[in-house]
């Protein structure tokens, strides 16, 4: 599914931070210390992420599996944990998401229990 993609970083796409807050430090510190009102330049917001990963995991929760297992990045993470969590958009940074880690939601009755977040598993 190509909506379990990272958030689009518009011009900063393929950048690394060093070169992100050397080249665009004013709309970089905006965009860390307000995710909710601003984002990259010409990218994706934090809103605009959370509504796609709302979409896809409505697909996903419509099918007939029992168990789901997805792999992603830690943008998309975030953006699941804050809408099925209802956590405010303004948090995004909050919520640490470790490389190579596990994430686990589980939907059962109309309820969302989060069991573990950010494990390592290696």
């Amino acid at each position: 599914m190509d909506d379990l993609r990272e958030i689009d970083f518009g011009d900063w796409e393929n950048l690394i931070f060093s070169e992100i807050k050397s080249k665009y430090n004013e709309e970089y510190l905006k965009w860390m210390n307000s995710p909710d009102k601003f984002s990259p330049v010409n990218g994706e917001n934090v809103k605009e992420l959370t509504t796609r990963l709302k979409n896809v995991m409505e697909l996903i929760l419509n099918t007939d599996y029992n168990t789901i297992f997805l792999i992603t990045h830690g943008g998309p993470i975030r953006a699941t944990l804050i809408n099925s969590l209802k956590i405010s958009l303004s948090l995004y940074w909050n919520i640490k998401i470790p490389h190579g880690s596990v994430t686990c939601l589980e939907y059962k009755d109309s309820k969302i229990n989060l069991h573990y977040m950010g494990q390592r598993v290696l």
